[in-house]
């Protein structure tokens, strides 16, 4: 069923992750992820997170699904905390789980236009941001 499934292309940026963790030095930054880490390895959840996640917690009025551009007031602020003044009616703002959550969401609206525009990406770049844009 799976003979013709190819190998996924090695991701450029987490080799990154490979020679970190081969580096024998102790005062190394892993920064390849955009994660910190501690001395262990570990990846803490700050106090800051923390105390953010328990006042949602306190706060939150529902568990309903949010619309599929996410929460309407943090993408209405947010959009005026990025824009400016600038930030009116014309702009379309929404909120995604993840990076390339948000590139699929913009490929899927590029390729519903009539001439799909360039797309530059940065070299080397995630794996399967190739494939997500094709």
């Amino acid at each position: 069923m799976f003979e013709q499934v190819e190998d996924y292309p090695v991701d450029p940026i987490m080799i990154g992750a490979d020679y970190f963790a081969a580096d024998p030095r102790k005062d190394k930054l892993n920064l390849t992820v955009g994660i910190y880490q501690d001395a262990h390895g570990q990846t803490p959840v700050l106090e800051a997170v923390k105390l953010a996640e328990q006042k949602l917690v306190e706060t939150q009025t529902s568990k309903s699904y949010l619309a599929l551009t996410g929460d309407a007031d943090y993408c209405r602020m947010l959009g005026h905390e990025i824009m400016g003044d600038a930030f009116d009616h014309s702009w379309v703002s929404a909120q995604t789980s993840g990076g390339a959550v948000a590139l699929r969401v913009m490929a899927d609206l590029l390729a519903q236009m009539s001439k799909p525009p360039t797309v530059w990406l940065q070299t080397p770049t995630y794996g399967n941001y190739i494939p997500i844009l094709t």
